[in-house]
């Protein structure tokens, strides 16, 4: 154990002095009922003088095993190990050290310590030094509180959330069958029905699996969202023909909420059916781009082509209708524009994702 260095800076008798009278008699009356564990030392050796009351109720230790003790003595008295390794802490790097002798103020330090009936204690560590009136550091003193009923919190929120986080893939999972179960269903209705009728019932398709891609993203990744990026290329993967080529320009750190993820899998699916079938007729190759960028509390979409342009391209169509309405529910607008080179784009403003 590695020794600590006697200073000789101030007598031992400058802390009884500066806690002579009334202040005294504060003292005892915190050490006595403060509901957290409360040690003082004194320089230049950091003798432990004092001990709450609470402090001793948590060690199950009588008060004098715990006071009047030399600094050597402290982590074997108090029982205290390390919290990463389990091993008995090196006085030198205990707080109620490190404030006494180098007037360091420790905050939100975290300690084991061994109670009298075995079990360890997890604590929450506070110190800093006592000074007078002229600065000089004539003690040091450290507050503890138990975190055991914090951590043990902490345990059963950590376990509420992963129970919740299975539910809710069932859940993605569940709906994610229906989707194909309902599709499935309108594809063998549609036996026999107008071509027009077999159009609709094409598109409807297309929708529903836009949204069934959408919930087997949720399920690949995080509950609470996944990255912009791969839903992206979930949607669009499964629309891309070797005839057109997909670029996806999308920063890492953008995440979809759970509940924006429907709603963007179809604009997305949306926007690039739109481009496929609009600006690339007969066999004419090309590039659709896809890119989101976030500025302040705003993202912005954009589906681009380098494909024939609006030219004899409808202003207007049932996908582009859909698109706005879905992106008026994310507090955003749809606009279709014609590039200044070749294609065309439509551009998606959103407040919410």
């Amino acid at each position: 154990m590695d020794a600590v260095q006697d200073t000789g800076a101030h007598p031992p008798d400058l802390l009884d002095d500066l806690l002579a009278g009334s202040a005294r008699e504060l003292l005892d009356a915190l050490m006595r009922h403060l509901p957290v564990g409360l040690t003082i030392a004194r320089v230049p050796d950091v003798d432990i003088v004092r001990v709450s009351d609470a402090g001793a109720r948590l060690l199950q230790r009588p008060r004098d095993d715990l006071e009047n003790i030399s600094v050597h003595a402290h982590s074997d008295a108090y029982r205290v190990s390390d919290p990463v390794t389990g091993e008995t802490a090196e006085v030198h790097r205990l707080p109620l050290t490190r404030a006494t002798i180098e007037g360091e103020v420790v905050q939100g330090e975290e300690w084991l310590i061994t109670a009298e009936d075995g079990p360890k204690v997890p604590i929450l560590c506070n110190a800093g030094p006592i000074r007078n009136a002229s600065g000089n550091i004539v003690g040091g003193i450290i507050a503890w509180a138990d975190l055991t009923r914090q951590k043990e919190l902490e345990s059963a929120l950590d376990s509420a959330l992963c129970v919740q986080k299975l539910l809710m893939l069932e859940l993605h999972h569940r709906v994610r069958n229906h989707l194909n179960i309902v599709a499935s269903i309108i594809r063998s209705e549609s036996a026999g029905c107008s071509e027009e009728a077999k159009k609709l019932v094409d598109r409807l398709g297309q929708r529903l699996s836009a949204l069934s891609d959408s919930y087997s993203a949720l399920e690949a990744d995080k509950v609470g969202g996944i990255p912009a990026r791969e839903l992206i290329r979930h949607i669009c993967l499964p629309l891309i023909s070797e005839a057109v080529d997909l670029r996806i320009e999308v920063p890492d750190d953008i995440e979809v909420s759970s509940t924006a993820v429907p709603l963007l899998g179809i604009i997305i699916n949306e926007a690039v059916c739109n481009a496929i079938k609009h600006a690339f007729p007969g066999d004419r190759r090309g590039t659709i781009e896809v890119s989101l960028v976030k500025a302040d509390d705003a993202y912005r979409l954009v589906v681009s082509d380098d494909g024939v342009g609006l030219g004899k391209r409808a202003s207007r169509s049932g996908g582009t209708d859909l698109a706005k309405r879905l992106a008026e529910i994310m507090g955003g607008s749809v606009e279709l524009r014609q590039n200044d080179g070749p294609g065309a784009s439509l551009v998606i403003q959103m407040t919410r994702m």
